[in-house]
This record gives structure tokens, sequence and C-alpha cells, in this order.
């Protein structure tokens, strides 16, 4: 169960739960560490200022894993419950899509640091070659 004292994400408060959906079926035994997995990581990037993604603070043996994006200074989405790449990848989706193509800019960024520090994200690579089907 989700209680009022999981929305907060920050002991200063600066940081908090604006919305939380689930997508698709997720099993209920399942929901409760997707969305914790989710709050994890869009707070860890948000400790790290300088990150564009939580991915480069993961760290597996904490399970602490990618899937936050930092949209800009006031916003970071976040996703759990596909493999960790897809998580990534969808959440620069859909950033990009629904901030009214505000990382753009930083998509550019994300690809070069993505290349830095480990190689590009294929699935993000998918999804932003995607062409929808012509009629």
């Amino acid at each position: 169960m989700i209680k009022r004292e999981d929305i907060f994400v920050s002991p200063t408060q600066k940081e908090f739960l604006i919305f939380v959906s689930l997508i698709g079926g997720v099993p209920q035994e399942k929901a409760e560490k997707y969305f914790q997995n989710a709050v994890e990581k869009a707070h860890r990037l948000g400790q790290h200022t300088n990150h564009v993604s939580s991915w480069e603070s993961r760290n597996p043996e904490q399970e602490q894993w990618g899937g936050a994006v930092r949209v800009n200074a006031d916003y970071i989405v976040a996703f759990s419950g596909l493999p960790e790449e897809w998580d990534e990848a969808a959440m620069l989706v859909i950033a990009d899509n629904s901030f009214l193509n505000s990382i753009s800019s930083r998509a550019s960024l994300y690809r070069a640091i993505l290349f830095e520090t480990r190689g590009k994200n294929p699935q993000f690579e998918k999804l932003c070659d995607y062409q929808p089907p012509q009629d």
C-alpha cells in the first residue's frame, strides 16, 4: 500500500511526487516494489544534480537502477517495471513529448554522456529512430 509519507522523497520536501500511475496490468505484489524503485531512482537523480540519468549513479549491488531522467532543473521523470534500459528509454521519450520538447537539446547531451559512460542505450535509439507507418 502506498502511504502518504511515501509521497515525499526528500527530507527538505523540495522534491515531491506530483503524479503516480500504474501502466498496464501490474500484479499487486509487484506494484509497491515498482513504485518504490521509481521513487528511489528519481530521488537519487535529484541528489546528483550534475547527472542527466539515474543510470549514472546506478549500483546493482544496492539494487539502484537506471530509469529516471532529468527533464530540466525542476522535473525528473521515473519509471520502473520494464528492463532497466527500457525504463530509461521510455522516460526519455515521455519527457520529450510531455514537456514540449524541453529535453530535445538535452538528448544530445544525454547521448554524449551515455557514450562516455557505457555506450548507447539501444532501446532509446530504437524509440528515437521510430517512424510511424505512413497511410
